[in-house]
């Protein structure tokens, strides 16, 4: 098992937890029908736990800081808003740029945005 550096709180053994997640859920998924798989719902249950334990994790360490909150969610929003943001730049570039105005058989779920754009008269 790779070692990780020290400072460093990442816990490998959580990836077996999230795999097993996500077999259960993908399982409950794709075989409904199978009796045994009608317990994947605890996968998501599972990823609830998983979630609140490391989120707890994460904020501990600045328990006795000032400002605990406003750090905590400021670390995460440099973690998720740009690549938020590189998303939705890089789809509205491919919607403009690439797909045909007869979006009824697009894969991309674009019809929305077509209806969205006719409703409002909005053209580009």
């Amino acid at each position: 098992m790779p070692q990780q550096p020290e400072g460093n709180n990442y816990n490998t053994g959580l990836n077996g937890v999230r795999g097993i997640a996500i077999i259960l859920v993908l399982l409950f998924h794709y075989f409904p029908e199978v009796k045994i798989f009608k317990i994947g719902w605890t996968g998501v249950d599972l990823f609830f736990v998983l979630s609140g334990f490391l989120l707890t994790s994460r904020i501990l360490p600045f328990l006795l800081e000032k400002k605990l909150l406003l750090k905590f969610y400021w670390n995460r929003a440099l973690r998720i808003l740009p690549l938020y943001y590189l998303f939705l730049i890089l789809f509205f570039l491919f919607w403009f740029m690439v797909i045909d105005r007869k979006v009824e058989q697009s894969p991309f779920y674009s019809h929305n945005w077509y209806l969205f754009f006719g409703f409002f008269k909005i053209g580009f």
